[in-house]
């Protein structure tokens, strides 16, 4: 017991015990020193990815994705990820990019326009200011055939605040009596519309009228100047008459003479029946001194048709100067793929089947990238 007192006190234990005391001192310190410098880098790093996380979530436009590429583990001084730090400046260009595109965009659309809001298509400014009433000549045979193909086709386009269902006039159906049906017609529409609409337009229900067109033609016309516009046929009646198969349309005013002044005075208008309606309106207009129009294209070809399309375009009329359309037309006029104007109005002898097809053709669908849009309006005429 007394050896073992006397080894413990002695000096070279004490030196030993303290050497050990001072060498796990040191390594505790070296740890906690190493906890804390590695607690530390992680949280500077943790932060800057968070900023440049922020940059990207918040970046907007949204950027198409990228294919994924193998992570690359070289990181830069700053310790970030390069391909991280790539993405990122990538990012940041394209939006910059995409700022200054929608600046330019801008610039041009306020040169181009010099205002904010959006200009109507040129259909809806001619339907605002070409007020058209048109009515078609049909009888009960046809109700369920023709006249229901020209209702459910380009007759749509025609009404301006209403789709106008048939009236049956107390006349008497059939050829012998078209003349009393035209007058009867006019009286109508005179007594009950003639204060809603500018044009008045005479159609029979094998007739097919691109409504678009006929307005474009109209609004160089004022509705107040005399004036019946269609076919022009030159037979029978000095300025010409407008046949009644192609469709005619008469201003206001005109309206106005044929009702008012024209049909209850047989010196104006015949009071007997007669088939050939159209001759006689011509007739009565002309002593009216309501004018016959031209409605030819500024190329001279024609917009209004007494025929089919397929007449004038693909079997050709005969050429021989005997047969009767030649006689007929007030206007030189060619056949094939040079017969009718890019503006073309109206066709004739249009079953209800073709009807279905032209209106498919012209509105239904869109060669993309061909299609000419009519960019202005015709200039408004004074003197006729």
């Amino acid at each position: 017991m007394f050896l073992r007192d006397k080894i413990l006190d002695s000096p070279l234990i004490s030196r030993v015990n303290a050497a050990f005391a001072y060498l796990l001192f040191i390594s505790i310190a070296i740890f906690w020193t190493f906890i804390f410098l590695r607690y530390s880098f992680s949280n500077s790093n943790s932060e800057k990815s968070e900023q440049y996380d922020d940059l990207i979530n918040n970046a907007e436009p949204t950027l198409p994705t990228k294919v994924d590429e193998p992570d690359l583990l070289i990181k830069d001084n700053d310790g970030i990820n390069l391909k991280e730090k790539h993405k990122i400046k990538t990012n940041i260009d394209q939006i910059n990019k995409n700022i200054v595109k929608l600046d330019e965009n801008k610039e041009i659309e306020e040169t181009a326009s010099g205002q904010d809001t959006v200009e109507p298509s040129l259909a809806e400014k001619l339907f605002k200011e070409v007020r058209i009433l048109c009515w078609v000549n049909t009888w009960p045979k046809n109700h369920k055939t023709k006249a229901k193909a020209v209702k459910e086709t380009w007759g749509k386009s025609t009404a301006h605040d209403e789709y106008l269902d048939s009236v049956a006039l107390p006349l008497k159906d059939g050829r012998e009596h078209l003349w009393s049906k035209i007058r009867g017609a006019f009286q109508y529409i005179y007594k009950n519309y003639y204060n809603d609409y500018d044009w008045f337009v005479r159609a029979d229900d094998d007739t097919y009228i691109i409504v678009e067109n006929l307005r474009y033609m109209l609004y160089q016309y004022s509705p107040e100047t005399p004036i019946h516009l269609g076919s022009k046929f030159k037979p029978f009646v000095k300025q010409g008459y407008m046949s009644g198969g192609a469709g005619y349309a008469l201003s206001k005013e005109a309206v106005r003479r044929f009702v008012v002044e024209g049909i209850p005075n047989p010196k104006y208008c015949k009071q007997e029946e007669t088939v050939m309606d159209d001759i006689e309106i011509g007739a009565c207009l002309e002593k009216l001194n309501v004018t016959a129009g031209d409605t030819r294209d500024s190329d001279g070809r024609g917009r209004m048709f007494s025929l089919g399309l397929e007449e004038h375009l693909v079997t050709k009329l005969p050429p021989t100067s005997d047969y009767w359309y030649w006689k007929y037309i007030f206007y030189p006029s060619n056949d094939g793929l040079n017969c009718c104007s890019d503006k073309a109005i109206s066709f004739h002898y249009i079953d209800p089947k073709m009807m279905y097809v032209m209106d498919y053709l012209i509105y239904g669908i869109r060669a993309v990238g061909v299609q000419k849009p009519f960019d202005q309006l015709p200039k408004k005429l004074v003197n006729l």
